[in-house]
């Protein structure tokens, strides 16, 4: 079985749709156009847009927050962070900015940090899926795999078809030991999910 990836491409199709989101210079600045170019990988492309809407006004937080996620695609966690912390001098409370700080967090390896600033957010939004998933991504950091597990858990019952959410499952019972939990996942998965089928028989070892 050939498994391929999923990707998403700026045909032929996209383009008379982006020539709509072009103001009279021709520069492209909504963010639809700036959502496809950054699936794409366009990166650069993609900031030169989100600028065009900054210099309109520096704090669209909005803005801000898509910057900030460009810059994470592109690997640069500091500049990502560094737009994530101006937000929330101006903003403390806002809940964007905290959340996708928790994601830089998580990616650069400071749990303790994250943790801190994701369990007041699951306070206000307990049905959170994303939200939980990073939170089952932190307890497995730490080692707290139980935790994980619940976590996950939940997440699953909010989106039984959330792919990710099983996967961190399957990782969660196996490091927990918990080898009989992580193949019947394993089996739901392959029994539901297609997708499942390319990407768990090369991913795990408990087979």
């Amino acid at each position: 079985m050939q498994c391929l990836p999923h990707q998403y491409s700026l045909t032929d199709f996209h383009l008379p749709f982006l020539s709509l989101f072009k103001n009279q210079e021709g520069e492209i600045f909504t963010y639809t156009a700036i959502d496809l170019l950054n699936a794409n990988g366009k990166y650069e492309e993609a900031l030169e847009k989100i600028n065009i809407l900054l210099e309109n006004d520096p704090s669209d937080e909005q803005a801000l927050i898509t910057k900030s996620g460009i810059f994470m695609k592109m690997g640069d966690f500091a500049s990502a962070q560094s737009v994530l912390n101006n937000i929330l001098k101006k903003n403390p409370e806002s809940y964007s900015a905290r959340r996708s700080l928790v994601q830089v967090l998580l990616r650069t390896g400071w749990y303790e940090q994250a943790n801190s600033i994701i369990v007041p957010l699951m306070v206000e939004t307990p049905s959170d899926t994303a939200l939980l998933l990073m939170k089952g991504q932190l307890s497995m950091a730490l080692n707290n795999y139980e935790q994980a597990i619940q976590e996950l858990i939940k997440a699953k019952t909010l989106e039984t078809d959330n792919l990710f959410a099983s996967e961190l499952l399957v990782k969660a019972y196996e490091n927990s030991g918990e080898l009989r939990s992580a193949i019947s996942e394993v089996n739901h998965l392959l029994r539901n999910s297609f997708f499942a089928q390319c990407r768990l028989w090369s991913s795990y070892s408990i087979y």
